[in-house]
This record gives structure tokens, sequence and C-alpha cells, in this order.
């Protein structure tokens, strides 16, 4: 989740924008693949033989929890961190 902390580009030198653009680039490497993940416990719940698809159900939901995670260490990381303030507000998902 984006981070609502005020945030001054001004204060970090460029070596640690660098260093935190970096650490952004790899957590988003770990984030797509912990979503890939995800994805394909849901195709093999999918392919599953028919009344078996529910044995992927505790699979799927640990799946998801870590692509959270994983997606909701991305905008923690300073600097260059996240900054919110460039796109409108999105309403969350309706379950």
């Amino acid at each position: 989740m984006a981070t609502e902390d005020y945030y001054r580009p001004q204060d970090y030198t460029q070596e640690g924008i660098n260093h935190g653009q970096r650490q952004i680039n790899y957590a988003l490497t770990q984030a797509d693949r912990a979503l890939i993940n995800v994805l394909t416990i849901i195709k093999d719940a999918l392919e599953a033989p028919p009344g078996r698809a529910d044995v992927f159900v505790s699979q799927i939901k640990t799946a998801v929890d870590a692509a959270t995670e994983a997606v909701n260490h991305v905008a923690g990381i300073r600097p260059p961190g996240c900054d919110s303030t460039w796109a409108p507000k999105s309403d969350p998902p309706q379950s």
C-alpha cells in the first residue's frame, strides 16, 4: 500500500535515490513472482478434476497473502519510496 508519509526528494542524495530505486526494482520482481504463483495455483485449481478445486483454497489464500506482503513492501522503500500524490485515490475492491 502506498505510504502517506511526507516525502521530500531534495532530502536525499542521488546515490541514495539510486540505491532505493534498485531496491524497488528488485522488490517489484519479487512481487511479480508472487503474483505469478497465485495465478499458477488458480490455474491448477481450474484444471483439477470436478470437485477437487476446493483442495487449492488454502494454497490460494497463502499465495495471495504472500503476494500482498510483497506488493506492500515496495511502497515502504526509502529513498525514493512511493509518492502517492501523483494518482487519484481508488476505492478498495468490493468483495
